[in-house]
Parts: C-alpha cells; structure tokens; sequence
C-alpha cells in the first residue's frame, strides 16, 4: 500500500513538473511538493470538508511555472477525497 502511494506522489509531481516547464526556476521539485501539501490541506466540519490549502494557493497566486503548480495542488486536493 505505501508503495503505491509513493508511486502515485512521483507520478504527481513528474506530471506537474513536465506542464511546468515555462521558466527555470530554482528548487521547483521543492516548491512542487509543497504546493501538493496545501492542495491537499483540508478541514473537515461536521461532514463538510473545507479545502483551506487550495485557497492559500490561489491567493499565493504563482507567477512562474503557475499552470503546473495549480495542476499539483488541484490533483493534490481531488485525491485527498478518495
């Protein structure tokens, strides 16, 4: 089981890695794996889950490499439901 959740984290962070391929940026694996953490930050009230670590990404507002880092968090935050 724990293999098959680190193999879909690479799958994850290799996808987000190739959609951002836009600029050279610095520690982007780094900042990919972070951005997948918040996307998949949620609080849960009652029955109700709030996705907290996908409005703290969008109000970061990426500038560089933004379409891959929204995709890594979106995925991030679809798979923490299933």
């Amino acid at each position: 089981m724990l293999v098959l959740v680190i193999i879909i984290f690479a799958l994850i962070i290799s996808i987000g890695h190739n959609m951002a391929q836009d600029e050279d940026e610095k520690y982007l694996i780094l900042k990919l794996i972070g951005y997948y953490v918040l996307g998949a930050f949620t609080i849960e009230i009652d029955w109700f889950g709030l996705p907290i670590g996908l409005g703290v990404v969008f109000l970061l507002n990426p500038r560089t490499n933004r379409k891959g880092k929204l995709a890594v968090a979106f995925i991030a935050y679809v798979l923490s439901y299933i």
